[in-house]
């Protein structure tokens, strides 16, 4: 995401209550060689991990618009995503470690594809033991039913026309025959649960994996680069908190993800040790402008909690290609989710991307924070209750809205009604075990709670969602003439201007989902901001973020 030098949202904006507002224009597809992960310095963005097939327009035009890509949808679907926007990213699915002999694995154009007869015969594609019970000597992960391959072709020695080569030919068909960008190579980290695991793949020896993993990602890599679209090579490296694992992805990857990234599962916490390896590793690539994608997991969509730590380690380490998705374990698959603390504004970060987490280390709060142009962030990775001082008031996600009345599936009609509400703190905060807190700066004041003729504020916009025109109802004195309202797109540039006039009642303008030049704006969210220099400065700004949809 282009952040410019038009306005946005300063570290002295108010914070804002949230409306959703949804507005879908197709717009027409433009080839490209290779798309770009956005700079996500400014704002929190969405990579998903696996849509529906089945999306109605509406939700396909959501899809595009408010997540910056996905993994694993067919054809049809990458098409139609992208006549809405075509820079959605898309990187295909493929396990990178190993094979199934009875699951159909990996998309080819629209269909789920089993290569086992073509694999099976090539027996020195698998990493095999005598002492395995399995035929052949194979080796099979438990977890979910695949083989073990020999993914340098080192073990057995075939080191030129082995599984490496056929992986990497392979996956370049299942990218073109999908129009994917890259590819996600699942499990590209050391071997786990094994049902036979052979002496050499035991600790301390199994640090010899990482030089085949070593092998494999030069080889991939290096193909998938040499190909006319330089696809992307994005491995799962897991939770990746192995000291042993000194893997240097920096060196052969466009980029990882990690999964449960942050903690181990709900309501449990990794040692300090493991979380800081983690949040370094992740920084050290986000300094070598590597691509990071990082999914926690929760337990479902009501632990509030869960949801803010989770966020708040995202927003802790965030550089300029950091991504987030938020799983709810089973709960997730089948639909298409949307967390109302995606809309969040907290401006971009300040300074840059730390050398080590132990820079965001605060002494004197006993947590760690960080700093944003509207507001901060604050972590407590321990099972610790911490009382934070805090030197001015703030306003704080209120975690008990966010998860009494969760509306996140996006539906047919593609329209996200849920939003955030903030709640006033200040003096102190208490970070529970395991807790994050997201705050907004302020004024010392929330525009919603004002009474008429104190001040200029914003009463209402309505309808919420719209399919087209949305009507904005306002209060400002009557000897303030000279006010506008301003609608910004979520990077800060101007869309649309409106005159505004005082009534010392409330007054309603109309904004026609359009810009200044009278073409309909596309989809995502928009910021409504009141503008007048006659106003006292304490209400000189009052915004909503608001969404529109057609």
């Amino acid at each position: 995401m282009k952040i410019d030098n038009t306005w946005r949202f300063t570290r002295h904006v108010i914070s804002m209550s949230i409306t959703i507002l949804i507005v879908s224009v197709a717009t027409i597809s433009v080839q490209s060689q290779e798309r770009q992960f956005p700079n996500t310095r400014h704002g929190i963005h969405i990579f998903y991990d696996q849509p529906p097939f089945n999306l109605t327009a509406d939700q396909q035009d959501f899809l595009a618009n408010n997540y910056v890509g996905c993994q694993k949808i067919p054809l049809d679907l990458v098409n139609d995503v992208r006549e809405y926007n075509d820079d959605f990213m898309v990187l295909n699915y493929r396990l990178a470690f190993g094979t199934y002999d009875d699951i159909a694995a990996y998309l080819v154009g629209n269909d789920w594809i089993n290569d086992w007869d073509t694999v099976n015969p090539h027996t020195d594609w698998f990493i095999t033991d005598p002492g395995s019970p399995n035929p052949g000597g194979r080796i099979i992960q438990q977890d979910w039913g695949w083989y073990l391959m020999d993914i340098s072709g080192e073990v057995n020695g075939n080191t030129t026309a082995g599984w490496k080569e056929y992986w990497s030919d392979t996956v370049i068909d299942q990218l073109r025959s999908t129009n994917c960008d890259g590819v996600f190579a699942d499990s590209h980290c050391f071997p786990w649960n094994l049902d036979y695991t052979p002496s050499w793949l035991q600790p301390p020896d199994d640090v010899v994996w990482i030089h085949h993993m070593g092998v494999f990602g030069n080889h991939a890599f290096s193909t998938l680069h040499g190909e006319p679209e330089h696809f992307y090579y994005i491995p799962n490296v897991g939770p990746w908190i192995t000291t042993r694992d000194t893997t240097d992805y920096g060196a052969f990857v466009d980029g990882v993800m990690v999964e449960m990234f942050a903690s181990p599962g709900p309501w449990d916490l990794y040692d300090i040790y493991d979380w800081k390896l983690q949040m370094n590793r992740l920084l050290d690539l986000e300094r070598r402008g590597k691509v990071v994608i990082c999914q926690p997991i929760t337990e479902d969509e009501w632990a509030g909690m869960e949801r803010l730590y989770n966020l708040a380690n995202y927003l802790l380490i965030k550089g300029e290609k950091t991504y987030y998705n938020l799983v709810f374990g089973e709960n997730f698959w089948g639909r298409l989710i949307y967390l109302p603390e995606y809309t969040l504004e907290l401006g971009s970060y300040e300074g840059g991307i730390p050398l080590d987490i132990d820079d965001l280390w605060s002494p004197t709060l006993g947590v760690y924070e960080r700093y944003y142009e509207n507001g901060r962030v604050l972590l407590n990775p321990t099972w610790d209750t911490i009382e934070v001082p805090l030197d001015c008031e703030y306003y704080a996600i209120d975690v008990a809205d966010l998860i009494n009345d969760p509306q996140i599936d996006i539906g047919e009609d593609g329209i996200f009604t849920d939003s955030v509400a903030f709640v006033p703190v200040s003096g102190s905060v208490t970070l529970e075990a395991k807790g994050g807190m997201i705050l907004l700066e302020s004024l010392g004041f929330d525009c919603r709670d004002f009474q008429l003729g104190e001040a200029a504020r914003f009463i209402d916009a309505f309808p919420v969602p719209s399919k087209g025109s949305t009507t904005i109802s306002y209060s400002i004195p009557a000897d303030y003439d000279n006010t506008r309202i301003g609608i910004y797109d979520i990077r800060g540039s101007l869309v649309q201007t409106l005159q505004a006039s005082g009534s010392n009642g409330i007054s309603e303008l109309l904004w026609d989902g359009t810009n200044e030049i009278g073409r309909p704006v596309s989809s995502g969210a928009y910021v409504c901001r009141l503008e007048s220099p006659d106003l006292p400065e304490q209400y000189a700004v009052c915004s909503r973020l608001l969404i529109l949809s057609r």
